[in-house]
């Protein structure tokens, strides 16, 4: 029996583990555990609240869904509350349930809707008048994240309903799911690309549904069934099913496993009728729902906080099986993360075959005392990446031996390092890691970083895979990397099969043509015969000329990766397209420090933090050459000294780089401090990328706005949000992402999120476009 005390100190540290592991699960789609495990951190937290009434507080993860929404989506405010679902695992569990709603009733026996529990990822859509209006995600349960445009890629979904549905307005709920096939390609594909495999269906649904472009949504082929719509739109509803059938008929998908049952008995024989074809089912499913099915009894039986009193899941307990393992390997995620992967005798766990497991981190090794040659517990719950559950001890060798973590990243030889507080141990390599590489490329081109237009998700893997740039300055050259892989993979195609498009016009081929016609090549000639001509003249030919047949070379490179040997046609950037690139790449030539520092990728380092470092280092060789861990111990050693000044009531003296924290400067120093990473800064200012110190937008000088800060929430009709943001700081004003109390106004767009909300509650000064605009032309004139 715990004290009070320790009881606290445990709820505390329950409360921060599953806030992280929801973080990982709903917004980042990564989970480090499976289902199981979490439901068992929940429940000993509900138990402490019950036992300990004075543990209970809002806010906590017992009393609350989901997650906040993504920023990156606009908010929608749900009609009513997708609640979540309470949960048991045991036959015993099941008929305290059943036994509850008897009591609660007074009756002796009660039909039960009994519905699969799919593993995907719940969404609400919106209908009037029988037209699909908005989609949303849960989010927190009560504000989602919009995602109507990639909703309506899903072909289950109805844009229009039919038979009596014509004409009503609903809110549909639905679980999005993807079907195992389609994991297991989605899975090969990124495999091939060096992406992150989708852990399980639930976050490959979740992780599809919530893309910026909808057209990877509508590649993904997803699915959506539909378990509830409110509200009551007919009087002919009387059960639960009576909903289903009504959804099914204005054309929605229903699994057609959904039944009736009666009593305890049916629940326990359709459970497990259930879990005996689960294997067999295209879907993946966790478990089974069942539903107090009349509607009247729903009414009477109401709500908790966070779920129906009239509904439970019983879920299906995680599927283990005893494998040895063969010997530790280390993946490099695309963020750095240096992830253990045990490679295991091949075992049939969860209706797959199974030859490796996750370990998570070298902690979890240690704790759990794995050594290669061990026999342990492989489980499966739903995940398609299995995990190492423990050692069966008894089963221990002589020749079982402790595995070692590796100093060097095993796929480009950085240091491998790992922050106080933090489990995961990541590779240092930064811009220089062939397995980070993509990822890098992609923030550094990014809106808010680089910003350069048309190179998005799709070409950046290309480049990578295929084209075989290895470094963000080799950006700069695109050209020559083109050059370079035309002659290995197209050196006897035909030049016109190559750089022309039939039926579109190609005056930058049509020149190259001109160019070179007079040396006897002409459209038929083989792409050899050019490349040999290039090199010969290169010398000779003008920078018009040359930056000619690198936009004609980077106009042949294709739009999208080769995912498998299925002869397809891939489309190519087009001269157009190419023209564009080179275009954005030569204007991000010249970009404010802050962005560039930003772009680096640099952990810690955020937009806010770049502007700080920007402000005060003025220009990229003071960051290149600054020691940051001196800056570091400076910063401890007057943080110090302040103290002693406060307590003797004299004044403190303000450290330098405030907001910039020891943690921060200790990641800058270790990026800097791996060669590979300052031999890539190095490199793209060799190619000409020139940082600016932009003091009037990016460095908050005093201003008319000096001492004001804005929140922004919902869009902008006059402006991006970018250009709002650097006109309040060109006017010596800052911004922020929350609502916090030292926020002097927060703007209000159309389809404001909850900041709205809560600038109310806090009485901070709400205005709106109109009104931001004429404060903004006041400070400005």
């Amino acid at each position: 029996m715990q004290t009070a005390k320790e009881a606290r100190k445990r709820a505390t540290w329950l409360r921060r583990e599953i806030e992280r592991h929801n973080r990982l699960y709903h917004l980042l789609d990564k989970p480090q555990i499976d289902d199981y495990e979490f439901d068992r951190l929940f429940q000993e937290l509900r138990e402490l609240e019950s036992q300990y009434p004075a543990l209970k507080r809002k806010g906590s993860p017992t009393q609350s869904i989901g997650w906040r929404p993504d920023s990156r989506f606009p908010k929608i405010q749900h009609s009513k509350p997708m609640l979540s679902l309470n949960f048991v695992y045991s036959a015993d569990d099941l008929r305290k349930f059943d036994e509850g709603m008897q009591k609660k009733l007074g009756v002796t026996e009660i039909e039960y809707s009994a519905e699969p529990k799919f593993d995907g990822t719940a969404v609400s859509l919106v209908y009037e008048n029988g037209v699909l209006k908005q989609g949303a995600t849960r989010g927190d349960g009560e504000i989602g994240e919009d995602v109507t445009s990639n909703l309506k890629t899903i072909p289950t979904i109805p844009h229009t309903l039919r038979g009596d549905a014509k004409k009503v307005s609903l809110d549909v709920r639905g679980e999005v799911v993807m079907f195992k096939a389609d994991l297991l390609k989605l899975r090969q594909r990124q495999k091939e690309l060096g992406e992150e495999e989708s852990p399980n269906p639930r976050n490959a649904a979740a992780g599809s549904l919530r893309q910026l472009d909808p057209a990877i949504t509508a590649s993904r082929r997803l699915h959506v069934f539909a378990y509830s719509a409110e509200p009551v739109p007919t009087t002919t509803w009387q059960r639960h099913t009576d909903c289903l059938n009504y959804l099914f008929k204005a054309g929605f998908t229903i699994a057609k496993e959904c039944t009736t049952v009666r009593g305890i008995d049916g629940m326990l024989k359709f459970f497990d009728d259930i879990g005996a074809i689960r294997d067999t089912l295209k879907y993946e499913i966790d478990g089974v729902v069942f539903k107090v099915n009349r509607l009247d009894y729903q009414k009477v039986l109401g709500y908790r906080a966070r779920e129906p009193v009239f509904a439970t899941a019983r879920k299906f307990p995680p599927q283990r099986k005893e494998a040895k393992v063969l010997d530790i390997e280390f993946q490099v995620g695309r963020t750095g993360a240096i992830t253990p992967v045990a490679r295991l005798e091949r075992v049939f766990v969860g209706g797959v075959w199974v030859e490796k497991a996750t370990l998570h981190n070298e902690g979890q090794i240690r704790d759990k005392d794995i050594r290669i040659s061990d026999v342990v517990i492989v489980q499966r719950a739903g995940d398609v990446i299995p995990e190492v559950v423990e050692v069966v001890r008894e089963k221990r060798t002589k020749d079982a031996r402790l595995f070692e973590m590796p100093d060097l990243c095993p796929v480009c030889h950085s240091k491998i390092v790992r922050e106080d507080g933090e489990a995961v141990a990541r590779c240092s390599g930064g811009l220089y890691c062939p397995a980070q590489l993509g990822q890098a490329l992609i923030h550094f081109a990014s809106r808010r970083a680089m910003n350069i237009g048309g190179l998005g998700d799709q070409l950046v893997t290309v480049l990578v895979r295929q084209i075989r740039i290895s470094e963000p300055a080799h950006l700069y050259s695109l050209g020559d990397h083109v050059w370079k892989w035309l002659g290995t993979n197209r050196r006897s195609d035909s030049l016109n099969d190559i750089f022309a498009t039939p039926g579109q016009a190609a005056p930058l081929f049509d020149s190259v043509l001109k160019l070179v016609g007079n040396d006897g090549i002409s459209a038929q000639s083989t792409f050899s015969s050019l490349a040999e001509w290039r090199i010969r003249n290169l010398q000779s030919l003008s920078p018009d000329d040359i930056t000619l047949l690198n936009t004609v070379a980077l106009s042949s490179c294709p739009k999208a990766p080769k995912i498998d040997d299925t002869p397809r046609r891939v489309s190519r950037l087009g001269e157009r397209e190419a023209i564009r690139l080179e275009r954005e790449l030569a204007r991000s030539k010249e970009v404010p420090l802050a962005r560039f520092l930003f772009a680096l990728g640099i952990r810690h380092v955020g937009e806010e933090i770049a502007r700080l470092i920007a402000k005060e280092s003025r220009t990229i060789a003071n960051v290149l050459s600054r020691n940051w861990l001196e800056v570091a111990i400076e910063k401890d050693a007057l943080k110090k000294q302040n103290e002693r000044r406060r307590r003797k009531n004299e004044l403190v003296v303000l450290e330098p780089l405030r907001g910039v924290g020891r943690e921060i400067l200790h990641s800058i120093h270790a990026f800097l401090a791996e060669k590979h990473n300052r031999d890539a800064v190095e490199h793209l200012l060799a190619a000409g990328v020139s940082p600016i110190a932009d003091l009037s937008a990016e460095s908050g000088l005093e201003g008319p706005l000096s001492g004001k800060k804005f929140v922004f929430t919902g869009g902008l009709e006059s402006m991006t949000r970018d250009e709002a943001e650097q006109k309040i700081r060109s006017l010596g004003g800052e911004t922020a992402q929350s609502v916090i109390s030292s926020v002097s106004f927060v703007v209000v767009g159309s389809k404001p999120s909850s900041k709205l909300q809560k600038a109310k509650a806090m009485g901070i000064e709400i205005i709106d476009e109109a009104e931001f605009l004429k404060l903004i032309e006041q400070k400005s004139s």
